[in-house]
């Protein structure tokens, strides 16, 4: 309804009471009676312009309403979309955070990878750097890890490789970061320790895997499983951290495995 439809409906119904008026007016007058006829027509005058206003009054309310909704309609739509944006940005967060968490995992073991352990020694270098704080690696390397392989097959290796992760995990303490390097090959990260700790955490890593238990076939007999560990203190030098751990692993496993070597050390404790 347009905003002239109350003013267009009020004439109507005006017109409508001039007729109505007339009408009663003639049949009075016939009747002889002008008092009865002239009050009637008052009467009817207005009875009628009360109804005309009041449909008047109605429309206009009516088409109030109705504008008063096409302007909330905009700001409506505009708030449903400001919801819809809210809750997409939300679930793109969460497949974000997702993403970046698959990206710093291993996918067998869910331990650290590989990148997420070089970042995380970056960030370990710099503060150790300025606070001049001990920082300790440990390289651990799953002895004959490819005749356990040939031998059980790889589903059981990597079946192993995901229960050795839960045992380290479980060995170290919450400080340090442990991380799968690479094939059978695992690191721990402990901010904080000297040689002497690092040792000590070493050999605890080593006798928690000696000392367990391992299924990997059908026949249920339990197989003996192994590491080596080479220990290294960062001493200034990334690549020497890295390079005297690997020297102290390779001295472990010609040593006969299943030992902790320390860096600077020839032979196992």
């Amino acid at each position: 309804m347009s905003a002239r439809a109350p003013n267009s409906l009020a004439f109507r119904i005006a017109l409508l009471v001039v007729f109505l008026a007339s009408v009663v007016y003639g049949v009075s007058s016939q009747a002889d009676d002008s008092m009865v006829g002239w009050g009637g027509v008052v009467s009817i005058i207005v009875l009628a312009g009360g109804f005309a206003f009041a449909v008047a009054g109605h429309a206009q309310r009516e088409t109030q309403r109705q504008a008063n909704r096409s302007a909330l309609e905009p700001i409506t739509e505009l708030a449903n979309r400001i919801q819809q944006l809210t809750e997409r940005n939300s679930q793109l967060q969460r497949s974000n955070q997702v993403l970046e968490q698959l990206s710093i995992t291993d996918g067998l073991t869910q331990l650290h990878n590989h990148r997420s352990f070089q970042d995380h020694l970056t960030r370990e270098i710099k503060r150790v750097n300025r606070a001049r704080e001990p920082l300790s690696l440990l390289m651990i390397d799953i002895d004959d890890f490819k005749q356990l392989n040939d031998r059980f097959g790889h589903a059981a290796g990597d079946e192993l490789l995901r229960r050795l992760a839960q045992i380290m995990s479980e060995a170290i303490r919450e400080s340090d970061l442990l991380a799968r390097y690479g094939g059978e090959e695992f690191v721990v990260l402990t901010p904080d320790t000297g040689l002497d700790g690092a040792y000590r955490l070493a050999e605890k890593v080593r006798t928690a895997i000696a000392e367990s238990s391992f299924v990997l076939d059908e026949s249920r007999r339990p197989t003996r499983v192994t590491v080596s560990i080479g220990v290294a203190e960062f001493m200034g030098n990334r690549k020497r951290f890295f390079d005297e751990a690997d020297r102290s692993l390779y001295i472990a496993k010609a040593a006969g495995k299943n030992c902790v070597v320390v860096s600077g050390e020839d032979a196992p404790h």
